[in-house]
């Protein structure tokens, strides 16, 4: 009987002791979504059907983040202190990667990727990123140093909340050369940017870039606007004419055959999202051939007889 009870007391701390690693070494160490959570054990289940351990973890959304708050608080640890050697200082080495990461930054020059955002509580946070050269990995690395709650979103503020973070892991201010950030005004602003905020008080050397999307999208923009508004008109007269009715797709898809064409159908332009004119019109031009026969068409048929004449046109 007593044996029965150790054995079972041992299995208790080994489901217990790979749950705990599931969570910690692969959601939190890797950053893992938590819905990953909900399917993996069922996986491992499957995969593992002789093993008792697998069989009998237990661990979901709700679960995981409780073990993820024990881990940090230390918390249950009657259960913990029964796992194998230094098994509790590898998972807590698993949440607490930025104290590795501070020990990265103490030691070398590194850039800061910073963008400030709203959650799902309204609530204003800072997200801090570090990229450095890790000398054990031989490579440039990029890691979430922090998420900041922060109540004061001006440039000063921001600036505050970073140097503090230094200040709490005790790097040096100088080793910072370089930031990466949206195009906001109070990112990059000349004077009262976070950008010039850093140069005056951190390091005047800073090498600071933009985001490179951003910019791209505003370079896009100013460049679509010196396209003739026609275009537009056009492949959305063209979309709404043939889609406007099954009787209309059913011709113009005769067309298609006649002519031997795929039988693509016509994209719609959208408002939002001005990327997809390339594609558009990229379609209108592979179906060109059967567009024309059938505008022909209904020209010579009296239908709509201006609208087919402009699109002809």
């Amino acid at each position: 009987m007593i044996e029965e009870n150790s054995a079972q007391n041992r299995l208790s701390v080994s489901i217990k002791e790979a749950e705990y690693k599931l969570v910690m070494g692969l959601v939190v160490e890797h950053n893992c979504p938590m819905l990953i959570i909900d399917h993996i054990p069922k996986l491992i289940q499957s995969c593992l059907t002789d093993s008792g351990i697998a069989k009998n973890i237990n661990c979901a959304r709700t679960k995981c983040t409780q073990m993820i708050h024990m881990i940090k608080n230390e918390a249950e640890l009657d259960i913990i202190e029964n796992f194998t050697p230094n098994i509790f200082d590898q998972l807590k080495a698993c949440i607490f990667s930025s104290g590795i990461i501070s020990e990265n930054l103490k030691s070398n020059k590194f850039s800061v990727i910073i963008d400030e955002t709203t959650d799902i509580s309204s609530k204003k946070c800072l997200a801090i990123l570090a990229r450095f050269y890790n000398k054990n990995k031989m490579a440039v690395t990029e890691q979430l140093l922090a998420v900041l709650e922060v109540n004061d979103c001006t440039a000063n503020g921001l600036t505050t909340a970073i140097i503090t973070l230094l200040d709490k892991h005790k790097i040096n201010h100088t080793n910072i050369i370089g930031l990466a950030a949206d195009n906001a005004a109070v990112m990059m602003g000349d004077i009262g940017g976070v950008q010039a905020k850093l140069k005056q008080q951190v390091n005047p050397n800073i090498f600071v870039i933009g985001c490179i999307c951003h910019s791209l999208h505003l370079c896009a923009s100013m460049a679509c606007k010196k396209i003739p508004s026609e275009i537009e008109e056009f492949v959305q007269d063209v979309y709404n004419y043939i889609s406007r009715s099954p009787k209309s797709l059913n011709i113009y898809e005769e067309f298609q055959a006649f002519v031997e064409l795929k039988p693509h159908k016509m994209l719609k332009l959208s408002q939002t999202r001005w990327l997809s004119l390339e594609a558009v019109v990229v379609r209108i031009l592979e179906q060109w051939p059967a567009l024309k026969l059938f505008f022909t068409h209904e020209v010579a048929e009296e239908k709509e007889f201006q609208k087919a004449i402009n699109i002809l046109d």
